[in-house]
């Protein structure tokens, strides 16, 4: 039996063109705003849920604090559901990397299956956190996750949803719940 688990990417960032994977970068909603909008989406499921998860990013632990403390749940904040990790080009824009880094980030971008930024991690080292994480979760109690893109699509390919090239493929609406079980 696999736990009931409701994920919602974070609220959508400030801006444009940069490579904020683990970065804490500011998101155009305020933590009571996005908390709002997460508890109005996933009102049906509350019931359901024991226990609310974040990233310890502050795009996702503020709100989650703020759902967590509204729903009466208790909050566990776990650098396992961290965002893909960018490395030495965390915090700089796309634009920067391809005129100054260009020869890794098509290094990168020919083969982001198997290889990382400099100084990051690869989509396998990510999923298998995510797996982990997801693997031990208590199976008697729903579980909502406020989380990241990444780790989103990586819960996609571990409940066999989709491949990663597919995964990659689909966008992970902010704010937007999906609910998981293998």
């Amino acid at each position: 039996m696999s736990p009931c688990l409701v994920a919602v990417r974070h609220a959508p960032p400030g801006f444009e063109g940069v490579c904020y994977g683990r970065a804490d970068v500011p998101v155009l909603l305020s933590d009571a705003d996005a908390a709002k909008s997460i508890a109005a989406a996933i009102s049906s499921e509350r019931p359901l849920l024991g226990r609310v998860w974040a990233s310890p990013a502050t795009r996702c632990c503020g709100p989650a604090r703020l759902v967590a403390r509204d729903f009466g749940l208790e909050l566990t904040v776990d650098d396992r559901l961290s965002e893909l990790a960018f490395g030495a080009w965390e915090g700089r824009t796309w634009v920067d990397i391809e005129a100054n880094d260009g020869e890794a980030l098509g290094i990168w971008m020919r083969s982001w299956l198997t290889n990382a930024p400099p100084g990051g991690e690869t989509v396998a080292e990510l999923e298998n956190r995510v797996r982990e994480w997801y693997r031990s979760l208590e199976q008697r109690e729903g579980h909502l996750l406020v989380g990241h893109a990444g780790v989103i699509r990586a819960l996609r390919v571990i409940t066999g949803r989709c491949t990663w090239p597919e995964a990659m493929g689909r966008e992970v609406v902010p704010l937007r719940p999906e609910a998981f079980s293998e």
